[in-house]
């Protein structure tokens, strides 16, 4: 059975996400988990395809909703520290020159 929120709640959550993005630059990084829940069509993702339970309650992810994050998170985090060290070593490689 397809989970579609209200469309009140649709359009808080569309605006908020739009205000959190637009916070984003050169020193701060969003990352957008929206379509880790939310299919193209509006649907609300309350299950992965194996079945688990991806939310809690109305506002709380599961375990394995959480998972999902984590898994992002983690991405994101590696993308970062990967950039980071390419910085860091392009700048002692400058100096040196």
């Amino acid at each position: 059975m397809p989970i579609f929120e209200d469309a009140s709640n649709a359009a808080a959550r569309i605006a908020t996400n739009s205000f959190i993005k637009s916070l984003e630059n050169e020193r701060i990084h969003v990352l957008d988990i929206e379509t880790l829940f939310v299919q193209s069509n509006g649907q609300i993702r309350f299950c992965d395809r194996s079945g688990k339970q991806l939310f809690q309650d109305k506002g709380h992810l599961s375990g394995d909703g959480a998972d999902l994050v984590h898994e992002s998170l983690f991405q994101q985090f590696g993308l970062l520290l990967n950039a980071k060290d390419q910085i860091s070593r392009k700048n002692k490689w400058e100096t040196a020159q």
